[in-house]
């Protein structure tokens, strides 16, 4: 039997076959690896073009799946739902000033608008995933944040005050959530 640097034929057959199957299977875990890694950064990509949606940025997502309102008939396009007035800010504010999450019924007290009237926009907005809702509450969403940044940066930067409660009164229109949208575009 031949001899190579002390080993027979066979040892260094098993030997070589031994490595060959060590990377084999570092391979598949790196074959493993990278595929998640390739789903996490697809799942990242579907997360960011749905804020996209929802910010009104260009973006190969659906509305209707961004919204999730796909049996919803009076659903407003995304870049209109993004439109934000008084009467919308000053909800927004009273869940982004709260230390807990806020029921629709503590939000019309602190606006002075009907309970229907905050309900039905609260709703709206936590389909459009600025607001969150658990238990019968709202709070407002980094998301929902950032809505509201933009509108104040918006306001004043054009010299406006922003909207208070105590301009509840002043005859200002907003936007009805299942009809038209009036108000600031942030988009």
């Amino acid at each position: 039997m031949a001899d190579f640097e002390g080993k027979s034929f066979a040892t260094l057959k098993a030997e070589l076959l031994a490595s060959m199957a060590d990377i084999a299977t570092q391979r598949q875990k790196a074959n493993a690896e990278w595929d998640e890694q390739t789903n996490d950064l697809q799942r990242k990509l579907a997360a960011l073009e749905e804020l996209a949606a929802v910010f009104g940025k260009t973006s190969t997502a659906s509305p209707k799946a961004a919204n999730g309102a796909e049996d919803q008939p009076h659903s407003a396009p995304i870049q209109a739902r993004l439109r934000i007035g008084d009467q919308r800010y000053s909800m927004l504010h009273v869940a982004r000033s709260s230390d807990e999450p806020v029921t629709d019924e503590a939000v019309a007290r602190r606006t002075g608008y009907p309970v229907g009237r905050v309900r039905q926009q609260l709703q709206a907005d936590a389909k459009l995933g600025i607001l969150s809702y658990g238990e019968g509450k709202y709070s407002l969403t980094p998301e929902g944040r950032y809505l509201m940044e933009q509108f104040e940066r918006s306001r004043r930067s054009r010299g406006q005050p922003l909207p208070s409660v105590d301009d509840r009164d002043s005859g200002v229109a907003d936007h009805d959530p299942a009809t038209s949208e009036q108000g600031e575009s942030l988009a």
